[in-house]
């Protein structure tokens, strides 16, 4: 069995090396690094030992070679991953500013990624998914893409699994007028949203936090929780409000963050943890995840995040 599986895009990261460089004027980059959302979330969830898988498409080039190798090296089963030669892998441009804010630029609707389909998801395998975790980034990219979205969670619900769901809203590549009509579907099908900052404003159309988070919890969703950064993070469910431990850090590329915090989050619910040990766990890799430059490479084993959060607390 599967335990966890993700759908959507597997990209090649290409990031400037130095601060404040618009992507429009010539300066240097580092990378490829294999990236994308669901990619970052499934290998943070391998390399903890966590059967799990990726359904996504990638060009048959290098980029797309640097994503498998990596994925396959931290223990994600690629078999759901389809190489086309017709369509080169995903790429994502970005640049960092002195404030901590970013810029992208993508590539991404008509490379690989914007190909994965309805037709082309294995109904036996997600048979065997435990939890399905679905990206807002995933939805963003093409028609084909979100029906295959929807379709692979309303398979894994059917099945008695988990579906949870990471707004992961980028303005790059999803309008905000549309954000409410591409999200809806899937709110109706997820068992736990984590949302980050003022996500659940856009994705309910609420004004205030307490709001969005109610009109949520008032749709059937177990839980809400709600990501911020280094201040950790907050779970509500219907009955009760949970806070887990934070974890301060010297932050060097945030990218990824908050995929390996729900990498953390749904291990933690694998394990029957009480819910504060699954934030302050699903914190600690977030805070990890930004201590390294490359979206997967400040995720840790096990038994690293253990011993750093062993330090922390000495």
């Amino acid at each position: 069995m599967h335990w966890v599986a993700t759908v959507g895009e597997i990209l090649a990261e290409v990031m400037r090396t130095g601060l404040n460089v618009a992507l429009s004027e010539p300066g240097l980059f580092a990378g490829p690094y294999p990236s994308g959302a669901p990619a970052i979330f499934a290998d943070a969830l391998g390399k903890l030992g966590v059967p799990s898988a990726i359904i996504g498409c990638v060009g048959d080039d290098d980029f797309g070679k640097c994503n498998i190798d990596r994925l396959s090296a931290d223990g994600v089963d690629i078999s759901q991953i389809r190489i086309l030669e017709d369509k080169i892998t995903g790429i994502a441009f970005v640049t960092y500013y002195d404030d901590g804010s970013r810029r992208f630029l993508y590539h991404i609707k008509d490379s690989a990624a914007g190909r994965i389909k309805v037709e082309d998801l294995d109904k036996e395998f997600l048979k065997t998914v435990k939890v399905l975790h679905v990206n807002g980034s995933s939805l963003a990219i093409n028609e084909n893409v979100r029906k295959a979205c929807y379709e692979a969670a309303g398979l894994v619900k059917e099945n008695g699994g988990i579906v949870s769901f990471d707004p992961n809203l980028r303005p790059e590549i999803l309008p905000l007028e549309e954000i409410q009509n591409y999200c809806r579907p899937i709110l109706k099908k997820c068992d736990y949203v984590l949302p980050s900052g003022g996500e659940a404003q856009l994705i309910t159309g609420e004004g205030a936090p307490e709001d969005a988070v109610k009109s949520l919890l008032a749709t059937g969703i177990k839980a809400v929780v709600v990501k911020k950064g280094e201040e950790g993070s907050v779970m509500y469910t219907p009955s009760a409000t949970h806070v887990g431990k934070s974890f301060q850090v010297k932050a060097v590329d945030p990218t990824g963050a908050g995929d390996c915090f729900s990498a953390g989050f749904v291990y933690g619910l694998l394990q029957g943890w009480p819910r504060e040990r699954i934030l302050t766990f699903a914190n600690a890799m977030g805070a990890l995840a930004t201590t390294k430059p490359g979206p997967m490479e400040g995720s840790r084993t096990l038994s690293q995040i253990n011993e750093f959060m062993e330090i922390s607390n000495n």
